[in-house]
């Protein structure tokens, strides 16, 4: 009987492996809407990419890949949407809006925390990329970006063209930590019945800021002090 004496503690061991491998593990949640609820297409994975199809009133597509290096590196944590339109047999206008994010879990209610890089304020770059060269019609793409919340862009291409268009912001880190959470959403209007080819990506990049910038800020305080000290002496000689 002494032989089996550790299957409890091994038991044990394994609970709290699948425990605390759960409690690192994130979800992609992309949500496909036209702005009426019933049409709205959700996906969702429990890794760190995400692939699927979606079909909302005559507009056919594919999330050709959402993803992220969650929970984020030392240098950066990025999040990125890229999706195809395939198909357009609808003679109505239709805005498209595309929202991807990272959750603690595949319910798409409660957004993970990037743990890397931290800060009190922190870098985030927009940018938004778009090849719809075969296109005929005319009409507009928009990509934003969500650090904690706090929107970057957004910025916008030509829908029947390869453009590109980048902006960059601050936003602050969580009180304490620097943690933060981070979502995109890709916006398409404009297309018209027959349109087939359109493509479109969204990158949602964080970084800490420059330590060049702490190291000016210090040396200006450093040279402000040094001539307070200098004053001084000059009054006492």
């Amino acid at each position: 009987m002494r032989k089996f004496r550790w299957l409890p503690a091994a038991a044990l061991l394994a609970g709290m492996s699948i425990l605390g491998a759960t409690s690192l593990q994130a979800a992609i949640v992309t949500v496909i809407s036209d702005g009426i609820p019933a049409d709205t297409v959700i996906l969702t994975s429990p890794g760190n990419t995400l692939v699927g199809t979606y079909t909302i009133d005559g507009y056919s597509g594919n999330i050709d890949v959402v993803s992220t290096n969650f929970p984020g590196s030392p240098a950066q944590g990025t999040l990125t949407t890229t999706t195809t339109v395939n198909n357009v047999t609808s003679a109505a206008p239709l805005t498209l809006t595309i929202t991807s994010g990272v959750y603690t879990d595949e319910t798409g209610t409660t957004l993970a925390t990037f743990t890397a890089p931290a800060g009190a304020t922190l870098n985030l770059k927009n940018d938004v990329t778009a090849n719809g060269s075969s296109l005929g019609s005319t009409g507009s793409i928009s990509g934003t970006s969500f650090g904690n919340g706090t929107p970057v862009g957004p910025n916008s291409v030509i829908i029947n063209a390869t453009t590109e268009s980048a902006s960059t912001g601050t936003f602050a880190g969580q009180a304490g930590t620097g943690y933060y959470t981070l979502t995109n959403t890709s916006v398409i209007a404009g297309l018209t019945l027959g349109d087939s080819g359109l493509s479109l990506a969204v990158a949602s990049t964080v970084t800490a800021p420059e330590p060049s910038t702490l190291v000016v800020a210090l040396s200006g305080v450093g040279l402000v002090g040094l001539g307070a000290l200098r004053r001084r002496f000059r009054k006492r000689a």
